[in-house]
């Protein structure tokens, strides 16, 4: 009577214990219902820049820079796995161009992008403008203004008109222009050395590029910073035209940007770089108090 009591208790534990397992299994599918699923991804995207900070940066200094964070908020809560390259600057766009790569950071519209798409909605605003001694007093603000300086330019970079026009027809002359040629941080901190030992009188870029290079070489009290008028460029990720639903990625980083925007997040991102929305800085086109790149 024993055994067969135990063995009556015994069935009715395994029933109680199926009976538990059918009602876990019910409530782990009503929880699955009520979340949505977890995107697979079917992509892998990879960007490429020239360590150009802070728009894209060398991962090595703590950032990637905000162009970088962008396309990762963009693209990975839609299941792509997003990989960031450094590349010279020339090298990347011929990459990019091949379909080796999918977006590439900080680029301008114009001649010799013919292998790239744009979005419809910029990715960042631009605006050159040159750095110079202190002790100098300058008062210029064109691009026809550079003729009576010496000034040190990155080889092969595009600063949109009016400025690629000037240096198209004058890149020939070294009494006005001296093409440097280097790598990222290390080309603008070898163009301020030729400024610091009396080799040119102007170093051209981007303002918060120049700010942030002259920042890490512990320069900024000896340098003066100007705007140029008219020189401000929208700059983008572009998408290469070979790689696989190239339109639908713009489409996204159209979108993205807008709800980015919309929702706070654009602002924090920059935050982080020490920048503000471009779109807000549009109706003045230059910086009141000079760059504000990261610190």
């Amino acid at each position: 009577m024993m055994c067969i009591g135990g063995l009556l208790a015994l069935m009715a534990l395994a029933g109680t214990g199926q009976a538990d397992e059918g009602r876990a299994a019910e409530r782990a599918a009503e929880r699955a219902a009520e979340e949505p699923p977890a995107l697979e991804s079917d992509r892998d995207l990879l960007i490429l820049g020239d360590p150009y900070c802070p728009y894209s940066c060398d991962p090595a200094g703590g950032t990637e820079g905000y162009m970088v964070d962008l396309v990762r908020a963009i693209f990975e809560p839609q299941g792509y796995t997003v990989s960031y390259r450094m590349e010279r600057w020339s090298h990347a766009l011929r990459l990019t161009e091949q379909g080796h790569a999918d977006l590439l950071a900080v680029v301008g519209q114009g001649r010799g992008r013919e292998g790239l798409l744009f979005p419809a909605l910029p990715q960042g605003r631009s605006q050159k403008g040159v750095a110079s001694l202190r002790a100098r007093q300058l008062h210029l603000h064109t691009a026809e203004e550079l003729a009576v300086y010496r000034v040190a330019i990155a080889r092969g970079y595009l600063f949109g008109p009016p400025l690629d026009g000037y240096i198209e027809t004058h890149e020939n002359d070294p009494d006005r222009i001296a093409l440097v040629s280097g790598f990222g941080a290390q080309l603008t901190a070898q163009s301020l050395r030729l400024l610091e030992d009396g080799t040119v009188d102007l170093v051209l870029d981007d303002m918060h590029v120049l700010d942030g290079a002259a920042r890490r070489l512990g320069l900024v009290e000896r340098l003066a910073f100007q705007p140029l008028d008219g020189a401000v460029q929208d700059v983008f990720v572009g998408v290469s035209r070979l790689t696989p639903e190239a339109r639908d990625l713009v489409r996204q980083l159209e979108e993205g940007i807008a709800a980015l925007r919309a929702d706070g997040r654009l602002a924090r991102i920059l935050g982080r770089y020490g920048l503000s929305d471009w779109e807000t800085a549009r109706p003045g086109n230059r910086p009141a108090t000079g760059p504000s790149g990261p610190t």
